[in-house]
């Protein structure tokens, strides 16, 4: 807000020279630009320790609330998708908790301070800039729309890139002997269209909101600008007055594309934000009786078991029963999806059956 100070002083020495003004001007700009690069460095620093605290402390917090979760919770998520949230949504809201809040601060705070300089200059023509600040506003809320729904999209594909990536990544042999390239390339080309589709469709949303933001608001400023110009010539203000009022109007432009700009990163943030804080608060595993047992003979008991999944259509196990003294050893023998590795995860009770 300091610029407009010496425009106005500038104008008013042109009309009325002061030989004082040759060494305040400047030192005014020195002392302007030692400020801002204190205030700068400050920001810089304190807002990357928060961030960094802030990504820190919520990939904690998922990683340890992923721990205790069921297993029936990792049946239905890959782990790559998990993954991508991990690590590519917590920078997200890291970024949008920090650089993107200092830039909404900073720039909400310019065009206040600015919009009262100019109605300290000439309430007439502030009021008249303020025109167009209602659709300006109603222009950035549909941004802000757009880039949290594309935000959503494109945390999606990113984690169906990473799940396919992660799994073929990790069995190259088994990849290898089922001749499964062909099949692996097609998958991942088709989630890696849809990443840059969604991608470009955030990439036009931004490119066309600035300069429709910005037109708005150059309509405007020409208008007044003109009247200002008007005034000047009629006497009704200074030339200082004029420099300073133009000075603050133009000063204006910047904050408002630094608005528009944010709502982007800003948006991405706060929906991953949203995926990241409804992986937080899934219900984990219940820890189960309180009793625990110091030894145990190894008789295993199975007595009218019946389970079924979740997602599954029917039981997958129906009154199953068996026992397995200590010592002994049996083997289980069906076709894939008669209930093998069914029987042995509820051993130790990844699943609860029904009955």
């Amino acid at each position: 807000l300091g610029f407009a100070w010496p425009a106005k002083r500038l104008g008013d020495w042109i009309s009325h020279p002061d030989p004082r003004m040759i060494f305040l001007l400047p030192l005014a700009l020195i002392v302007i630009f030692i400020g801002r690069g204190l205030g700068s460095f400050t920001q810089t620093y304190c807002t990357g320790y928060v961030g960094r605290r802030i990504v820190k402390r919520l990939r904690g917090e998922v990683f340890h609330s992923v721990l205790d979760l069921p297993a029936a919770f990792f049946d239905r998520n890959s782990s790559g998708a998990l993954l991508s949230k991990l690590t590519y949504n917590s920078e997200q809201v890291g970024q949008a908790a920090t650089t993107s809040i200092v830039i909404i601060v900073r720039a909400a705070l310019s065009v206040i301070g600015l919009i009262f300089y100019l109605f300290w200059l000439n309430w007439r023509l502030a009021l008249i800039s303020l025109a167009t600040g209602p659709l300006a506003g109603w222009l950035v809320s549909v941004v802000n729309r757009k880039f949290r729904r594309y935000g959503r999209r494109i945390q999606d594909s990113m984690g169906d890139v990473t799940r396919i990536a992660k799994e073929s990544f990790e069995a190259p042999r088994l990849v290898k002997i089922y001749e499964a390239q062909p099949h692996l390339r097609a998958q991942f080309e088709s989630v890696d269209e849809h990443n840059r589709r969604s991608y470009m469709r955030l990439i036009l949303t931004r490119g066309l909101a600035n300069p429709t933001v910005q037109l708005v608001t150059a309509l405007g400023g020409a208008l007044v600008l003109g009247l200002a110009i008007r005034d000047r010539v009629d006497g009704v203000m200074t030339t200082g007055e004029l420099l300073g009022f133009f000075a603050a109007l133009t000063q204006i432009a910047q904050p408002l594309r630094e608005l528009v700009s944010v709502a982007d990163p800003l948006q991405q943030g706060v929906a991953a934000a949203e995926s990241l804080f409804d992986l937080i608060d899934e219900p984990g595993e219940g820890r189960g009786g309180a009793y625990v047992a110091t030894r145990s003979r190894g008789d295993v008991s199975f007595r009218d078991v019946t389970f079924s999944y979740p997602q599954g259509t029917g039981p997958a196990l129906r009154e199953v029963s068996l026992e397995v003294p200590a010592g002994t050893s049996l083997a289980i023998v069906g076709r894939s999806g008669s209930g093998k590795s069914t029987l042995v995860s509820l051993l130790p009770r990844f699943y609860d059956v029904a009955g």
